[in-house]
């Protein structure tokens, strides 16, 4: 057995790819994220809509907390952004529900499309014969 010395070509520019470690994992965090949120629409928009509805449950709270003890009549900001958070809680939801929807859609054509291109080259590759003959 030998040692063989390996040498290397210097630097000549920076990675084009990426600047640093960090710039990697966010790039590759954000895509993380865009393939979850494309195959599990549905969890994703649940959970984003689940927290908002939260806060806005919470500030509602809250602001009938301040009402009880009488304090309420300063406190309209936080009613203003609890029906916000609400809104935007449900909304969130509805459009994970219809994303989920439109995914389950998306594999239904799919799945057509696949069947009837499938249908049509067993029907070019069929001798002429067999096309005309009855049943």
């Amino acid at each position: 057995m030998a040692q063989v010395p390996i040498a290397t070509n210097p630097q000549t520019r920076p990675s084009r790819l990426f600047s640093s470690i960090p710039q990697y994992i966010r790039r590759s965090l954000a895509a993380i994220f865009r393939i979850y949120a494309l195959y599990q629409p549905f969890r994703v928009f649940t959970g984003i809509g689940l927290v908002l509805f939260s806060g806005g449950v919470l500030l509602g709270i809250r602001y009938l907390y301040f009402v009880q003890i009488g304090q309420g009549r300063g406190h309209v900001q936080s009613v203003i952004l609890a029906g916000v958070l609400l809104m935007l809680g449900l909304q969130a939801a509805v459009v994970g529900l219809l994303a989920d929807l439109i995914g389950a859609n998306r594999k239904l054509l799919q799945e057509s499309l696949y069947r009837i291109r499938r249908l049509e080259m067993a029907a070019r590759s069929a001798p002429e014969d067999d096309r005309c003959a009855p049943g």
